[in-house]
């Protein structure tokens, strides 16, 4: 997809400076098979590479490099022979030999003698190497949060929490940082100076919705994921990518997303966003709240905190749907649908009845023996990213304690000293549902409110995702291991 086909940001009315570096590029494909996929089809919006696979003798073997420094990685699509070797393991000899037999492309670069070679040819044939290996276990264990399987350069977890494209998503929140500011960062490596608000609201007519708009139970996130895929349904579908329309689609999802949270408040109905205004102020007059400049601030940071965390599931989801040319509703609604597993999104459900019901001091005991038995699954203690804690769950524990005295109820200080104990006497460190868990129920928003804000910030960066996988251009297929037994 053509760069200048993105939406850099003009329709917001801010002053925009160009992306001085590059957020960090983590990289090792392990077991993704994008040899049917990997050539540019005739349609395609990307720009064509050299013909694939050429054919070439042995007299073509690249010279070696001389004493000029090597070529840096290019681009995504090229990498140093440094790189090539360090992927394949190889030495330089054996890497001549697989560009003489065609199996992997090079090209010359801008610099001296040095040569290129197509990442994606050797991502292709370091899999093949490992499943002729027979480390199927080992491969398995990579769809298990073990080694990255995707180049991206959207965000990285570290043990300061997930980066955005090289910045601190708790710094964001500190800074006060507006969610649509950092909704765009993600999507375009394009930071906005000013304070950003979309001004333009699209018009919409909900679908009817029963159990919620009746007062009933039925799940929000699957609400919301319907209300995506319905708004695909018309033109220009998988388009939109080439029109240069994806940008005003993102945003027009997230607005009518955010107007779905009514169905959780008293009015039990769409409410549409306020123009101009951030969308944290629009959630929190949805969800039936008086306007509080800190409450509105620590919601904000809340979907700052939520808006990307790598290859999630439900991110994840949406990159697969996404890679196979579905267009961008179908591959969001793919994502939220993920995110409302009981593994996922669910957990905040979980979480708020165990949390509400520990409150209460005489059923605590019975309570703890119940985290200690399915805390680390059911509840999202010592999450595998980050077995100590995560970093985001104890900025919104602390923002909640902060908004402690202004609680309308004795239930928020309960729910607080129960998380304490769960620490300290089970050793279990919180998720991000216990931070969204405690940080709502400081806020005073209505029940199923934390699954839902997290659904609807998250979308934010399966968008940015999306986006980035259009770009690479393959199909993402892992390969399965078939065992008899």
């Amino acid at each position: 997809m053509p760069r200048d086909s993105i939406d850099r940001g003009s329709t917001y009315g801010c002053r925009s400076r160009p992306l001085s570096e590059a957020g960090p590029c983590w990289t090792l494909t392990c077991g993704v098979d994008v040899s049917e996929h990997s050539a540019v089809s005739p349609n395609s919006d990307r720009c064509p590479r050299p013909n694939p696979f050429p054919a070439m003798s042995k007299s073509t073997a690249l010279p070696e490099s001389s004493a000029e420094p090597e070529v840096p990685l290019e681009d995504e699509d090229n990498i140093s022979r440094d790189a090539a070797l360090q992927l394949l393991g190889v030495k330089k000899e054996t890497l001549y030999t697989y560009v003489s037999r065609g199996w992997i492309r090079s090209f010359p670069s801008n610099e001296g003698r040095a040569h290129v070679f197509a990442r994606a040819d050797v991502e292709r044939l370091r899999a093949k190497s490992l499943a002729r290996s027979g480390i199927g276990a080992v491969a398995e264990t990579v769809m298990r949060y073990g080694e990255p399987v995707i180049t991206s350069r959207i965000s990285e977890i570290t043990l300061q929490g997930p980066r955005y494209r090289g910045r601190l998503a708790v710094d964001l929140a500190d800074q006060g940082c507006t969610f649509e500011a950092v909704a765009s960062w993600l999507w375009t490596g394009v930071w906005l100076e000013d304070r950003v608000c979309w001004n333009d609201v699209p018009e919409f007519q909900p679908p009817p919705v029963t159990g919620l708009s009746d007062g009933g139970t039925c799940d929000i996130v699957k609400t919301l994921a319907g209300v995506v895929l319905a708004l695909g349904v018309a033109p220009p579908g998988p388009e939109q990518f080439k029109l240069g329309t994806t940008l005003d689609a993102a945003r027009q999802i997230i607005q009518i997303l955010t107007g779905m949270l009514g169905l959780l408040s008293s009015k039990r109905k769409y409410i549409a966003v306020l123009a101009g205004k951030p969308l944290a102020a629009s959630i929190h007059r949805i969800l039936g709240r008086a306007a509080d400049p800190e409450a509105i601030a620590a919601l904000n940071a809340m979907m700052v905190l939520c808006a990307d965390y790598e290859l999630s599931p439900a991110s994840f989801t949406a990159r697969v749907v996404a890679s196979s040319g579905a267009d961008l509703y179908a591959s969001v609604a793919a994502g939220l649908c993920a995110h409302s597993g009981l593994l996922t999104g669910h957990i905040c459900d979980r979480l708020t009845e165990l949390l509400s019901g520990g409150a209460r001091n005489q059923n605590q005991d019975r309570r703890l023996n119940e985290i200690r038995k399915f805390g680390a699954t059911l509840y999202g203690f010592n999450p595998a990213l980050a077995p100590d804690g995560d970093p985001r769950a104890y900025w919104m524990i602390k923002q909640a304690r902060a908004l402690l005295p202004r609680a309308e109820t004795p239930v928020l200080q309960n729910m607080l000293r129960f998380l304490d104990r769960i620490e300290a006497d089970l050793d279990l460190h919180p998720g991000l549902p216990a931070g969204l868990v405690t940080l709502t129920a400081a806020l005073g928003l209505p029940s199923k409110s934390a699954v839902a804000v997290w659904g609807i910030a998250r979308t934010a960066g399966q968008i940015a995702h999306v986006i980035e996988q259009r770009e690479a251009g393959f199909v993402l297929r892992p390969r399965a291991m078939f065992v008899l037994k």
